[in-house]
């Protein structure tokens, strides 16, 4: 870990990886974590550590029950906006196989309805 001196001493280490969020962010569970499933909404109530980044976390689990959490890994976190943005995208894309596969029935039985009327 790199410590610089200064004319006071030495100066404390910087941290290796960078701050996503910041106290009071609206963050998103991204994994699964224990008693909180992935999706669940909460809110950073510290931010902690030296060379790795740890958040204190309050999860809102709906019914006036919050679970705190703590040594949340950003990893494990995203964004409010992040996670939505990311949800409609694979709704979307949920949409859009089924709507082909809805497609692929409608062409078969259309072909089929095509070779019976030439047949007939």
């Amino acid at each position: 870990m790199p410590v610089t001196a200064t004319p006071y001493g030495l100066a404390m280490a910087r941290r290796k990886d960078e701050q996503k969020f910041k106290r009071n962010s609206k963050v998103v569970a991204a994994i699964d974590l224990p008693d909180i499933p992935a999706g669940t909404p909460g809110k950073v109530m510290i931010v902690g550590g030296l060379t790795w980044i740890r958040y204190f976390v309050q999860f809102d689990m709906g019914d006036d029950i919050v679970i705190d959490r703590s040594l949340v890994r950003q990893e494990w976190l995203m964004g409010a906006d992040e996670w939505t943005k990311t949800n409609n995208e694979a709704e979307r894309e949920a949409y859009r196989a089924r709507r082909e596969a809805e497609r692929a029935v409608e062409r078969e039985a259309a072909l089929a309805a095509r070779a019976e009327s030439t047949a007939g």
